[in-house]
Protein backbone atom coordinates (compact mmCIF):
# COMPACT_ATOMS: atom_id res chain seq x y z
CA UNK A 1 0.00 0.00 0.00
CA UNK A 2 2.99 2.16 1.02
CA UNK A 3 4.03 2.53 -3.10
CA UNK A 4 0.57 3.26 -4.19
CA UNK A 5 -0.36 6.68 -4.90
CA UNK A 6 -3.17 8.91 -3.25
CA UNK A 7 -5.77 8.31 -6.03
CA UNK A 8 -5.65 4.40 -5.73
CA UNK A 9 -5.49 4.10 -2.60
CA UNK A 10 -8.90 6.47 -2.30
CA UNK A 11 -10.21 4.37 -5.02
CA UNK A 12 -9.68 1.55 -2.49
CA UNK A 13 -10.68 3.02 0.45
CA UNK A 14 -14.35 4.21 -1.57
CA UNK A 15 -14.44 0.55 -2.57
CA UNK A 16 -13.86 -1.16 0.91
CA UNK A 17 -16.30 1.79 2.24
CA UNK A 18 -19.01 0.73 -0.30
CA UNK A 19 -18.25 -2.76 0.71
CA UNK A 20 -18.48 -2.22 4.56
CA UNK A 21 -21.61 -1.31 4.01
CA UNK A 22 -23.86 -3.71 1.42
CA UNK A 23 -21.90 -5.60 4.59
CA UNK A 24 -24.32 -4.24 7.09
CA UNK A 25 -27.22 -4.16 4.87
CA UNK A 26 -26.94 -8.22 4.65
CA UNK A 27 -26.73 -8.33 7.92
CA UNK A 28 -29.74 -6.08 8.96
CA UNK A 29 -31.71 -7.85 5.88
CA UNK A 30 -30.75 -11.27 7.65
CA UNK A 31 -32.05 -10.23 10.77
CA UNK A 32 -35.24 -8.89 9.59
CA UNK A 33 -35.95 -12.31 7.77
CA UNK A 34 -35.36 -13.94 10.48
CA UNK A 35 -37.95 -12.17 12.29
CA UNK A 36 -40.80 -12.65 9.66
CA UNK A 37 -42.67 -16.13 8.91
CA UNK A 38 -40.93 -18.84 10.09
CA UNK A 39 -40.98 -22.69 8.78
CA UNK A 40 -43.68 -24.73 11.55
CA UNK A 41 -41.21 -27.77 11.01
CA UNK A 42 -38.94 -27.95 14.18
CA UNK A 43 -36.25 -29.21 12.38
CA UNK A 44 -36.25 -26.95 9.57
CA UNK A 45 -36.36 -24.44 12.18
CA UNK A 46 -33.70 -24.97 13.69
CA UNK A 47 -31.38 -25.58 10.65
CA UNK A 48 -32.65 -22.18 9.31
CA UNK A 49 -31.85 -20.59 12.85
CA UNK A 50 -27.97 -22.53 12.61
CA UNK A 51 -27.69 -21.31 9.17
CA UNK A 52 -28.36 -17.94 9.59
CA UNK A 53 -26.29 -17.73 12.83
CA UNK A 54 -23.32 -19.35 11.02
CA UNK A 55 -23.60 -16.86 8.06
CA UNK A 56 -24.19 -13.78 10.78
CA UNK A 57 -20.67 -14.91 12.04
CA UNK A 58 -18.84 -14.41 9.29
CA UNK A 59 -20.32 -11.80 7.73
CA UNK A 60 -19.40 -10.20 11.20
CA UNK A 61 -15.54 -10.97 10.99
CA UNK A 62 -15.53 -9.97 7.66
CA UNK A 63 -16.98 -6.50 7.85
CA UNK A 64 -15.04 -5.75 11.11
CA UNK A 65 -11.67 -7.17 9.13
CA UNK A 66 -12.68 -5.05 6.62
CA UNK A 67 -13.35 -1.99 8.42
CA UNK A 68 -9.87 -2.54 11.20
CA UNK A 69 -8.08 -2.50 7.52
CA UNK A 70 -9.49 0.55 6.32
CA UNK A 71 -9.21 2.48 9.32
CA UNK A 72 -5.51 1.39 9.80
CA UNK A 73 -4.71 2.57 6.03
CA UNK A 74 -6.89 5.86 6.97
CA UNK A 75 -4.97 6.13 9.75
CA UNK A 76 -1.32 6.21 8.40
CA UNK A 77 -2.23 8.39 5.75
CA UNK A 78 -3.82 11.20 8.16
CA UNK A 79 -0.18 10.71 10.08
CA UNK A 80 1.72 11.43 7.02
CA UNK A 81 -0.40 14.06 5.48
CA UNK A 82 0.11 15.42 9.20
CA UNK A 83 4.06 15.23 8.84
CA UNK A 84 4.01 17.82 5.64
CA UNK A 85 6.44 15.18 3.81
CA UNK A 86 6.62 16.00 0.15
CA UNK A 87 8.09 12.77 -0.81
CA UNK A 88 5.27 11.92 -3.03
CA UNK A 89 4.12 8.75 -1.50
CA UNK A 90 0.92 8.09 0.35
CA UNK A 91 2.74 7.33 3.44
CA UNK A 92 6.78 7.30 4.01
CA UNK A 93 8.22 3.88 3.72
Amino acid sequence: MKERDSECVTVWLNEGGKKVAAGRCMLAYLGRVMEGQLPTDVEALRDLYLQGHQLTCTFHSAIIGLEQTLNTVRSEIQAHDGCNCSCGNVVCA
